[in-house]
């Protein structure tokens, strides 16, 4: 009940780990003390269970924080939204989401890119999708390509 799998065999993947994350990380292992492999164990110093996470730890933190509530699977689309609103690479994220192509992160997320922030690079990458694919974003045709 601790672990879980992922959904294919594309979903294992290395993803790079930002500063701030390494810092807070690196906090929680001093709390720990290295009395667990995990990172985040249940009081036995095991893993926690997921389900227990999402459905009731969850739900107190997002109170806590005195935010609108959303599920804990939204904090993908969370955390890319804003990786594209600070103007991350978007070929950078495509890797980071798992998406085996700039199709996928493209009909998720379009309307989070601002064209005019992006690299004359990323603009073609951007234009190769959009003349590759069968059905393109209708809104990719925004871009100036």
């Amino acid at each position: 009940m601790g672990e879980s799998s992922p959904k294919s065999k594309t979903s294992f993947r290395y993803v790079q780990m930002l500063p701030r994350v390494r810092e807070e990380l690196l906090k929680q292992r001093d709390r720990v003390k290295l009395r667990s492999e995990f990172v985040f164990p249940n009081r036995e110093w095991k893993a926690l269970n997921v389900n227990w996470v999402t459905k009731a730890l969850w739900p107190r933190l997002v109170e806590k924080a005195e935010v609108p509530y959303r599920p804990l699977m939204q904090t993908r689309h969370t955390y890319a939204t804003l990786m594209l609103q600070k103007g991350a690479p978007i070929d950078w994220l495509q890797k980071q989401m798992g998406h085996r192509n700039l199709t996928m992160l493209i009909r998720h997320y379009w309307r989070w890119i601002n064209p005019g922030d992006l690299s004359q690079e990323t603009l073609a990458q951007l234009g190769a999708v959009k003349n590759s694919s069968n059905q393109p974003h209708p809104d990719l045709c925004v871009a100036n390509y």
